[in-house]
């Protein structure tokens, strides 16, 4: 999953690392391999049932 330097794309490595947090409680996992059994259970179009939609902070 870490394939690429954050800096490469232009963020922070903090920001992806918030970003994975955020990712994680939607989803109900703790680590970056339950993500993965996640979305191969889930498949990444599929939101789990316990994952609730959350309004854009900005709208």
């Amino acid at each position: 999953m870490r394939s690429q330097d954050p800096s490469q794309i232009g963020v922070s490595s903090n920001t992806v690392g918030t970003h994975l947090r955020q990712v994680f409680v939607k989803l109900g996992v703790q680590s970056r391999v339950q993500l993965t059994n996640a979305l191969r259970q889930e498949g990444p179009d599929e939101r789990p049932a316990s994952a609730a939609p959350t309004p854009h902070a900005n709208t």
